[in-house]
């Protein structure tokens, strides 16, 4: 069992948790075919998520790859989570990180960290569209807005907490 964290917006993580999917439109097979994690040596400055606000933090239970350089292609074994020194003790990268390509299934959700609450509540804001962001662009129903949030964060929380989110990684 291997924990995992992803690096992303608020609005990104509640989209990948309510869908149950992670969806990037990289090439197929290609070195970002897939979803990538944070490994045991941390950020690195070559480490450049596309939006920053929310870490997804994972458990994955399948199959790991033997350490593998940085430039190894062809890492689209869907299921294995192919090691480019995530666990920090083989091959030096400046990207250290781990690697779960497309059509993977089955990586556990354990918690969602969110910079802070302004973030979160933005991020919720931008995910949930439409009126709420209307009328939190305009200022209007605030409190409302704020505790219809935070009892969705709440809910994600128990839900994550009993290990029956899982998410599947798709292309598109």
């Amino acid at each position: 069992m291997i924990s995992l964290v992803h690096i992303t917006s608020a609005s990104n993580a509640l989209k990948i948790i309510s869908s149950r999917c992670y969806r990037s439109f990289n090439n197929y097979g290609g070195y970002d075919g897939g979803m990538n994690f944070l490994g045991s040596l941390g950020e690195y400055q070559n480490t450049q998520p596309r939006a920053r606000g929310a870490k997804i933090h994972f458990v994955w239970e399948g199959e790991v790859s033997s350490p593998v350089p940085f430039d190894e292609y062809g890492c689209d074994k869907p299921n294995l989570l192919y090691d480019f020194n995530g666990s920090g003790e083989h091959y030096l990268n400046n990207d250290p990180r781990y690697f779960l390509p497309y059509r993977s299934e089955g990586l556990k959700v354990q918690y969602i960290e969110f910079d802070n609450d302004e973030v979160f509540l933005e991020g919720w804001v931008q995910f949930k569209k439409g009126l709420a962001q209307l009328f939190y662009n305009k200022g209007l129903f605030k409190k409302y807005l704020r505790v219809a949030a935070f009892r969705y964060r709440e809910k994600l929380e128990e839900d994550a907490a009993t290990g029956n989110i899982k998410i599947s990684i798709q292309r598109g």
